[in-house]
């Protein structure tokens, strides 16, 4: 995959040197975003959002008042037992909002420093909203014994908290170009296209 990425590189700038090879740059990024990092990273970093996940709704839930012991990867509330899996660490949900936070912000044509702004607040956003699911399930269980981490409901769950994330990429793309703005950061401006013979369709040279 990773060779092939570079192909397309190497293929665009070939076919349109350096126009196309920049038209077509946001569309490889995204692509990028579905490409597994080597060295098996991404299950390292699976692992060490289990543990923190887990240390830190402990934490919260002491906070709340909710009895409960840490063992390994699972928290122990009165009557139940909460193993923090890897779907529930929140790296599927990273994954995911990093293909749909780049490709909003390609969309909206962000340079470089704009998008490594939004990215760290949506990671920051994805990381607190998963701590808060496991925290919120086990307090609820505790309280009202009904089960959030199985079936439906935590289909459910999921859905609702992939919905506010996603608004909160547009949201703060809002409020970070407000802020680009302020200290004179311009929005980039729309390409537009040249006068010029057609190689292929949709692609145009310099005459």
């Amino acid at each position: 995959m990773a060779s092939f990425y570079l192909a397309l590189l190497a293929f665009a700038w070939w076919l349109g040197g350096w126009s196309l090879l920049k038209a077509m740059f946001p569309a490889w990024l995204v692509l990028l975003t579905i490409l597994p990092p080597p060295l098996k990273l991404d299950a390292r970093f699976a692992m060490l959002l289990q543990e923190w996940s887990t240390v830190g709704s402990g934490y919260l839930l002491a906070l709340i008042a909710v009895p409960n012991t840490l063992s390994g990867l699972i928290v122990e509330i009165p009557g139940q037992r909460l193993l923090v899996e890897e779907a529930c660490s929140g790296v599927n949900s990273i994954l995911f909002m990093t293909s749909a936070c780049v490709f909003y912000a390609m969309w909206q044509r962000r340079g470089a420093i704009f998008l490594a702004t939004i990215y760290a607040l949506m990671v920051g956003c994805v990381l607190f909203g998963n701590l808060v699911r496991i925290t919120f399930g086990a307090w609820i269980f505790f309280h009202h014994q009904i089960d959030l981490f199985s079936g439906w409901k935590h289909e459910a769950v999921g859905l609702v908290l992939t919905a506010t994330y996603l608004v909160f990429i547009v949201g703060a793309d809002a409020l970070l170009a407000r802020i680009f703005t302020s200290f004179g950061e311009e929005h980039p401006r729309k390409p537009q296209a040249k006068q010029g013979k057609p190689l292929i369709s949709g692609i145009y040279f310099e005459g």
